[in-house]
């Protein structure tokens, strides 16, 4: 991705300004109650069903980061127990998520064929920081896109009243979905269904087959 480039205009630009979202964990030690920081960053957001009883995406997100006793050698005292405690302390632009559906069951790597509910729109209310720092902006268009690139390559003009326009949302709307149908990893057909913003509803791609859909029908 560092090697493509449009002018000056990078993919690894491209990800990380639409995509790319940052992920802390605090440890503190049980013994000394010692503090320390791990800073991570992400361009998906892992939602494991193989050992979860959610039914939802909201329900996912909701119990996805939280707070763990985890081994962890303190650096002050030497004890080998903390709490870890997650949060997303920025959010990005446009949020993907990677639904897990297989796990290794002797010997063998097994789909999870069990439903979950795609919610219209998700909120990451409950797993982000005090502070966290919100997505402003529209989603991107298209790579291609010369009012695209040159937003990439150059800062917007300050605008008035900026200040009150500033997002401070931290809602998602489902506006694509790829989806994997079959009963192994090896085998089986992939199709994805998108909103269509210019025309307003959703779209079914199947290999060569494209045809209209409804959001009842994807959820």
């Amino acid at each position: 991705l560092k090697n493509k480039s449009v002018g000056e205009f990078t993919i690894e630009d491209f990800i990380k300004k639409n995509y790319e979202y940052k992920r802390e964990e605090e440890f503190e030690c049980c013994k000394c109650q010692h503090k320390s920081k791990n800073t991570f960053r992400e361009v998906n957001f892992w939602i494991d069903l193989s050992s979860s009883n959610t039914s939802s995406i909201q329900e996912c997100i909701d119990k996805q980061l939280g707070q763990e006793l985890r081994e962890k050698r303190c650096a002050v005292c030497g004890f080998e127990k903390a709490i870890m405690v997650s949060k997303v302390v920025s959010l990005p632009k446009v949020m993907v998520f990677f639904i897990k559906r297989y796990k290794c069951q002797n010997g063998k790597n097994l789909k999870v064929q069990k439903r979950i509910e795609l919610n219209p729109t998700v909120n990451f209310e409950k797993i982000i920081s005090a502070n966290c720092e919100r997505h402003v902006g529209d989603i991107p268009k298209t790579i291609f896109n010369d009012e695209l690139m040159q937003d990439c390559q150059k800062p917007r003009k300050s605008r008035k009243n900026d200040g009150q326009q500033k997002d401070t949302s931290s809602d998602y709307k489902i506006f694509s979905v790829l989806t994997h149908k079959g009963s192994s990893g090896s085998t089986g057909h992939y199709f994805s269904d998108v909103f269509r913003f210019e025309v307003g509803h959703w779209m079914n791609y199947s290999d060569s087959s494209v045809k209209k859909t409804s959001a009842e029908h994807v959820m």
